[in-house]
């Protein structure tokens, strides 16, 4: 009788609990470095490439993880099956989606000079120029006064 290959064992899937705990623990990197963009931004408001590819390159991880648990199959001698249950994987896809949209955003917003804190690098980039900025903009940046809506 010819010795027949024996496939290797499948891998246990993932405990249900850690798995939730995985994709959360993922997006909390996600958000924390882009709190750190923020951060710096405030320190250094100039737009420089070098700070956007680091910052996505540093985030590229965490979301790439996030879509290996929405895809992740082992494959066995019958079939290929899930790692994660169906509510796990929904989850980190739509973590996923969550993810790109608050890295594109901010990497969009950092370009364009639109986030909080980059408004003092609009004097120098135009300093040829006439800048306007209102009472209310300079009150509120002191912190004299609220531009929130109050209703």
């Amino acid at each position: 009788m010819p010795d027949r290959p024996t496939a290797a064992p499948a891998e246990p899937a993932p405990k249900p609990e850690n798995t939730f705990r995985d994709v959360i623990s993922l997006l909390a990197i996600v958000v924390t470095l882009t709190i750190g963009l923020l951060a710096y931004i405030q320190r250094e408001p100039v737009f420089t490439y070098k700070v956007e590819v680091g910052f996505l390159l540093l985030v590229s991880g965490p979301l790439s993880g996030l879509w290996r648990i929405s895809r992740a199959v082992n494959q066995t001698p019958t079939a290929r099956v899930h790692l994660y249950t169906p509510a796990v994987r929904r989850y980190a896809a739509q973590m996923f989606v969550v993810g790109l949209l608050l890295v594109g955003g901010a990497s969009v917003f950092y370009w364009l000079h639109l986030l909080p804190g980059q408004e003092a690098a609009a004097a120098p980039l135009r300093a040829r120029e006439l800048n306007y900025i209102s009472l209310e903009t300079v009150l509120s940046d002191a912190g004299v006064i609220s531009q929130v809506p109050m209703n």
